[in-house]
């Protein structure tokens, strides 16, 4: 049997009713909803209210975007609608659509995480009504790769704001089909990762033997909004693009400074989509550190060793660093994401991989392509 060729980290669009039809008949009425503005905007209605700064750009979601075709023009506000998207690319929101796309491009398996579930989360600070929101969703996604289980791997939306009702969806979700869990690179409530207050999450993911990824989210208050105060909007979105990284980043180390990986020595955490150029210089810094102030620290060995033993770095396909990375970090340590179908998405994304891992062993090009995921999400 070949290798696999598997993407970590890559979208599904939606359908914008799937919350009206599905949540619990006590939240229907706070059902997440797609309205328009009286400026002709799309937002997503969250418990009932407009939120903060996070209007649909139709025009971020279709993958031909970033091939070329008028991006610019198709950025501009309401110009491209959310169900314009969806229509114009059918392999977001249809599995049968979705296998033509990996057939086409070479991909074996296709991990799926949300689009429209990363900015809802928050602005909803009712935690039993964010728990509804993601049953919805993680019911759909599961139905949703169903149809074809040996191509499509659903990841379950774990949301923060109660660590008991993460516990349960979690729970919930791996039973139903889920092979990991995403959680929105930073959490909310003014606790950190590697506050105590959310062992129990990583004790049940430990337990369930499925990885949790960090992922970036259109955070308002994301690392440096607080010098464009007011500026969210397309016109921020290189900005706001390079700077979501940064998020996850700190994230991820929380859960170093927290010592969580001492709690938890078999849990496993993915860092994604933040390409991978910064890891060698980051993971070298905080050891720096660890190795000046370690002792303050309730941490009992360096922090790139825990990274070493149970984290794993989503490359871009095109990084052109990737094969000296993989050096670094160990080729076990790594894997890569498509980020299908938004906008900085491309075409031909195995072949632009495989020339930039075309100087490692074929041994270790096998892992980064595919064997690590297959070992790590059990496909």
């Amino acid at each position: 049997m070949p290798p696999k060729i598997v993407d970590i980290d890559s979208h599904v669009l939606e359908p914008t009713n799937i919350w009206e039809e599905n949540i619990e008949p006590e939240y229907r009425d706070r059902a997440l909803r797609l309205k328009t503005d009286e400026n002709g905007l799309e937002y997503l209605q969250v418990n009932g209210v407009k939120p903060r700064g996070h209007f649909i750009q139709g025009g971020l979601l279709g993958r031909d975007c970033s091939q070329g075709k008028d991006l610019e023009r198709r950025m501009t506000p309401g110009m491209v609608t959310y169900g314009e998207a969806l229509r114009a690319l059918p392999a977001a929101s249809d599995p049968g659509e979705r296998i033509k796309i990996l057939d086409a491009e070479g991909i074996d398996v296709s991990i799926l995480y949300p689009t429209l579930g990363l900015s809802w989360e928050p602005e909803c600070d009712d935690p039993k009504l964010a728990a509804a929101y993601a049953r919805v969703y993680n019911d759909w996604i599961v139905d949703f790769c169903s149809s074809h289980p040996d191509r499509l791997a659903p990841i379950a939306h774990i949301t923060t704001r109660d660590v008991d009702e993460s516990v349960r969806e979690l729970k919930r979700s791996v039973r139903a089909g889920a092979k990991g869990a995403m959680l929105l690179s930073t959490p909310f409530g003014g606790r950190a990762y590697g506050d105590g207050y959310y062992d129990p999450l990583w004790a049940e993911a430990e337990a369930s033997d499925v990885p949790v990824g960090l992922h970036v989210w259109g955070n308002p208050d994301h690392a440096g909004s607080n010098l464009y105060p007011g500026l969210q909007g397309p016109e921020m979105a290189w900005w706001i693009g390079s700077m979501l990284a940064i998020d996850v980043i700190v994230g991820f180390t929380s859960l170093l400074n927290g010592a969580v990986f001492d709690r938890f020595p078999a849990l496993k955490i993915v860092v994604l989509e933040t390409g991978g150029g910064w890891i060698q210089y980051w993971l070298e810094r905080i050891d720096s550190q660890y190795g000046v102030y370690g002792f303050k620290t309730p941490m009992k060995e360096r922090p790139s060793e825990y990274f070493r033993r149970q984290c794993w770095l989503s490359l871009d396909p095109d990084t052109a660093l990737a094969a000296e990375i993989v050096r670094f970090l160990g080729a076990d340590r790594c894997m890569w994401a498509g980020d299908f179908p938004h906008a900085d998405s491309g075409t031909s994304v195995v072949a632009e991989l495989n020339e930039n891992l075309s100087s490692l062993s074929e041994e270790d090009r096998l892992k980064v392509l595919g064997g690590n995921a297959v070992k790590l999400y059990g496909l």
